[in-house]
């Protein structure tokens, strides 16, 4: 169910902005009770070429893991300097956390990061964070509304001073939509309730903007799509004889955050192997490296396996 655009005044250019930012809601009821976390009989699964991110519900919270590989895209690669090179890593961290009165979240973020000329999303969300982190929410959409909002906000004026070159036109968001920028995956508690919101950042014409997607089904699967289904189907149930082996999980139906980090850390191991590089080389030859791991409880954020410094 689709609902209503979400108008922002803030966008630059002559964009109708009704077409950057909308809402798109799984769920409208409440997302599970404190302290539990609803489980849904499915699975999200999304393709990235660049990052793996598992986020799985469990009894008393959520867990949430990603790749530690961090690479330039191949086109940029070709004319990259040594400079832009020495970046790559397999330790860089793609989980963080964020908390304000009422609500915590940990999150974590594939797609466009940053860009040579000086534009960085990873502190660009930081700092937006840190200033809502101080204000009042009675709703997390509303909470979202306006991260999200500031964060495009920053993304437009970054175009517009020059510390983006261009964004993204790699990959749509649908046919005929817009384009894919990035995309930050909220997994936490509001008013003690349990939440899953995506932030995902797209573009028309060069012109950033931003949609929300609220309680989609659990687990979440990001890397390829190919790997996972030879490892699950997308009723979440384990694919006979997988080519994966014990790194395919069941999941029981209310399971525990170990469990949960199993699931979560086998999917991205799955990614991460030379078989996956055989069966997906389009999307598994930039994941890889350290996984970290960390869950979000109604007491708060901990690392389960913390990044590499």
């Amino acid at each position: 169910m689709v609902g209503p655009f979400a108008m922002n005044q803030s966008f630059a250019g002559s964009v109708d902005s009704s077409h950057l930012i909308y809402l798109e809601v799984f769920a409208v009821s409440r997302f599970g009770s404190f302290p539990d976390v609803c489980i849904f009989h499915s699975v999200t699964a999304l393709e990235n070429s660049m990052t793996a991110i598992a986020i799985v519900g469990s009894q008393r919270g959520f867990i949430i893991a990603a790749d530690g590989r961090k690479r330039l895209f191949d086109e940029d690669r070709a004319s990259a300097d040594t400079a832009e090179l020495e970046k790559e890593t397999d330790q860089t961290r793609k989980i963080f956390d964020v908390a304000g009165d009422n609500w915590k979240f940990a999150y974590a973020i594939r797609g466009f990061c940053e860009d040579t000329l000086g534009f960085d999303l990873i502190e660009t969300i930081k700092r937006e964070t840190r200033v809502i982190s101080s204000l009042e929410f009675y709703d997390s959409f509303k909470l979202m509304e306006s991260l999200g909002a500031g964060i495009s906000r920053a993304m437009n004026a970054a175009r517009q001073a020059g510390t983006i070159e261009n964004f993204p036109e790699q990959c749509k968001v649908e046919n005929g939509g817009p384009w894919f920028i990035a995309e930050v995956f909220f997994a936490g508690y509001f008013n003690g309730y349990s939440r899953l919101i995506i932030v995902t950042f797209v573009h028309y014409n060069q012109v950033s903007g931003f949609r929300l997607i609220s309680n989609p089904p659990l687990p979440i699967l990001v890397g390829s799509d190919k790997v996972r289904a030879a490892m699950y189907n997308l009723d979440g149930s384990l694919v006979p004889m997988s080519p994966f082996g014990k790194l395919a999980k069941s999941l029981p139906q209310r399971p525990t955050l170990r469990e949960g980090e199993e699931y979560a850390k086998g999917y991205i191991e799955a990614c991460s192997s030379p078989l996956a590089r055989q069966i997906d080389p389009k999307n598994c030859e930039g994941i890889g490296g350290h996984i970290h791991i960390a869950e979000i409880t109604p007491r708060g954020f901990n690392w389960r396996v913390p990044p590499l410094p």
